[in-house]
Order: C-alpha cells, then structure tokens, then sequence
C-alpha cells in the first residue's frame, strides 16, 4: 500500500491529498513585499479562489484613484529610457520565476 501525502488546506479548512497538489500563497503579494511567510493551501481552486478574492478588494481601492491610472500614463508617454527602465525589470522578474521554477506564460 503506497503513502499518500496529506495537508491541510489553511483556506478551506480541509485535509486534502491525493490528486489534489499541495501550494503556498504568500500572505503579502511577493511583487509588492518579497520573499515573506506564506500558507499551505489547495493548488489551483483554493489558490486561485484567494487570488481572484484579493484581486476583487484591490480594484475596489484602484477604482476610487483613476489619477494613479491617467499620472502613469503622462509620466511615461514618449520617454523611452523609462519604458525601458521598466521593461528590463519585468523581463527581470520573469528570469527570476523561471529560475524559481515558477509556471510563467509570456
């Protein structure tokens, strides 16, 4: 009889193994925070459940500053060493999940 990993969900609350993967969500947005403590969590529905959750609250607070939007926009029209700026250090961040090993779809 084969061993069968088991954990527990901290987000529905379950024991969960089997074909279900095990993941760890960081508890503060790793591209805001960094590295920092993260939870044990069911991949994918419990995962992507939190995420799309978060992603709800922060537009929330993102909707009631458009100026946050329309400033971005002035500050980087026609500068080219700032598109640049910016683009080298998202081209950095997808070099460093494809180290990590991260899945990353350009």
């Amino acid at each position: 009889m084969g061993y069968e990993m088991r954990f527990f969900c901290r987000i529905c609350q379950e024991w969960c193994g089997g074909r279900i993967e095990l993941s760890h969500h960081h508890k503060f947005p790793f591209a805001i925070f960094g590295d920092g403590e993260t939870v044990e969590c069911c991949r994918t529905k419990c995962h992507d459940a939190l995420n799309e959750l978060i992603r709800e609250k922060e537009n929330a607070i993102l909707v009631q500053h458009p100026e946050i939007y329309e400033d971005a926009l002035k500050e980087m029209s026609g500068n080219q060493e700032m598109i640049d700026f910016y683009y080298a250090k998202i081209e950095e961040r997808r070099k460093q999940k494809r180290n990590k090993g991260w899945r990353y779809s350009k």
